[in-house]
């Protein structure tokens, strides 16, 4: 059975705190694939949620594509000692790939927040009499 020495890398961005997280080992094709999908899966969920992470969480993502290229130009197993695991669907078919969304989610919700909160009333001084129909003495 081919095996891979690889190492496949996985962010967890909190408010404060980040944890980076990697599998490494000797992977066969499919478990490969599998370890990859799921590291993934959870990085395009739970990567975002830190200042830092919207640097560090692409960079994971684009690290384990190379991992992934590494893992698909490989031959798939055949009489192993124990059964592969089961790659499961792929990333994009996943309810976690949904987490791509989350910065874009997140930049949009400051920019209404930062709108809202610089809803100052134009008028000047003595304008609100004016605009309601009095004058100002």
């Amino acid at each position: 059975m081919p095996a891979l020495k690889a190492t496949v890398r996985g962010h967890q961005g909190l408010l404060v705190i980040m944890q980076f997280l990697k599998v490494r080992g000797l992977f066969c094709r499919t478990c490969g694939i599998a370890v990859h999908r799921e590291m993934t899966t959870n990085t395009l969920w739970q990567g975002w949620w830190g200042i830092a992470s919207f640097v560090i969480a692409p960079a994971t993502l684009i690290f384990n594509l190379v991992s992934r290229a590494r893992f698909g130009r490989m031959t798939p197993p055949v009489n192993g000692l124990r059964p592969p695991l089961d790659p499961g669907k792929p990333v994009i078919r996943r309810v976690g790939a949904l987490g791509i969304f989350a910065p874009f989610l997140i930049i949009a919700v400051l920019a209404i927040g930062a709108e809202l909160d610089d809803g100052a009333d134009p008028t000047s001084v003595g304008e609100c009499a004016r605009a309601s129909g009095t004058e100002c003495s």
